[in-house]
């Protein structure tokens, strides 16, 4: 096939795959206003639900609910912890939730603890977390598509069981969030506004936050190298004005555990560690 043959038939698909999407647009445009005709109270509601969904997008959030966390700077530090997968799955399995449910409950407990040794209690933290919003119809476009959702968290709940059920359904309602929908238009109209105004808006929205977790599915399979094996990968994620960054990364028969902290809101990193070890440990007896 010559060159002239491939950029054609490249266009094509582009063509093809536009052609689909203005579809998809065309029948939302009619099903939506077939729905206005028929029950105008129920498009209103929904008009609100979005809007209101768009206010806590986009809400600012000026400062940490953590009353020890609360320094910034530009030092860090990493760290790491692994664990077997299949523990933490079961673990998870044992009180109908998924991987991510135990790993969040484990963070949170750990972050409990780190707060308990410094001699203050604390009930809820606020979260950043990215959540998937990828669909059917995006299901073939390159790329990531998340939102960075923001929501409070309990880390107080002392029963594993429970805890996990409480972030299970608080993750889902985030992943369900009407906004979702409007996350690349509002970066559009976003990306119009002066420098100044997003930074500012985006440093109102994520300096209030007191952690970052992250969940990555890893290969499934051994991965090499120049022929060597990869014997794990550990992740670190950035800061991005939070105290702590927690991300995991399955791998084979492990999940790596990688731990950015801001050395001004965690002076005692290696207290940090030992508390996160010992939440998930807790976890992992659920199994």
């Amino acid at each position: 096939m010559g060159p002239l043959r491939r950029t054609a038939d490249a266009f094509g698909h582009v063509r093809r795959r536009n052609l689909g999407i203005a579809r998809r647009a065309g029948g939302n445009l009619v099903a939506a206003a077939s729905a206005a005709a028929s029950d105008p109270a129920a498009v209103v509601a929904g008009l609100g639900a979005t809007a209101g969904s768009v206010g806590r997008l986009l809400a600012p959030t000026p400062t940490p609910l953590s009353p020890i966390m609360t320094g910034r700077s530009m030092s860090f530090r990493f760290q790491t912890l692994t664990f077997p997968l299949p523990d933490l799955k079961a673990a998870a399995k044992a009180a109908s939730g998924t991987l991510n449910d135990a790993f969040v409950v484990a963070v949170a407990g750990g972050l409990r603890r780190y707060h308990q040794r410094h001699g203050t209690d604390v009930e809820s933290l606020r979260m950043t977390m990215p959540i998937n919003i990828r669909t059917e119809d995006t299901s073939d476009v390159a790329g990531n598509q998340f939102v960075p959702a923001r929501f409070i968290v309990p880390v107080a709940i002392d029963d594993v069981t429970e805890h996990m059920r409480a972030i299970h359904e608080l993750v889902d309602q985030q992943r369900h969030e009407p906004a979702n929908a409007l996350v690349e238009p509002l970066a559009i109209v976003l990306n119009r506004l002066p420098t100044t105004a997003v930074t500012a808006l985006f440093g109102s929205m994520i300096k209030g936050s007191d952690f970052t977790t992250s969940n990555v599915p890893g290969a499934p399979i051994p991965i090499y190298i120049a022929g060597a094996r990869v014997e794990s990968m550990i992740p670190f994620g950035p800061l991005v004005g939070v105290a702590v960054n927690v991300t995991l990364l399955s791998n084979l028969d492990d999940v790596h555990v990688g731990i950015n902290s801001d050395m001004a809101a965690v002076p005692d990193p290696e207290v940090l560690l030992e508390c996160l070890q010992e939440s998930f440990e807790a976890v992992l007896k659920q199994a």
